[in-house]
């Protein structure tokens, strides 16, 4: 009991890169106007991180 396992699927994991963006600026209060801009500049898309609220685009690492 306990464990169960999935047969069949093949997943591939990719971790993921994160870059501050070039084009949003000030402090970023909204994830989806970040998330906007990330994928204007060609990046998978985007959030609000840490303490001091700026936009970081994410793509799957090389």
């Amino acid at each position: 009991m306990g464990s169960s396992i999935v047969k069949g699927l093949d997943v591939e994991v990719k971790k993921v890169c994160h870059y501050k963006s070039e084009k949003f600026w000030g402090v970023c209060l909204r994830s989806k106007s970040c998330d906007a801009t990330c994928k204007h500049e060609g990046f998978v898309g985007g959030a609000c991180r840490g303490l001091r609220r700026r936009c970081y685009c994410f793509k799957p690492c090389p």
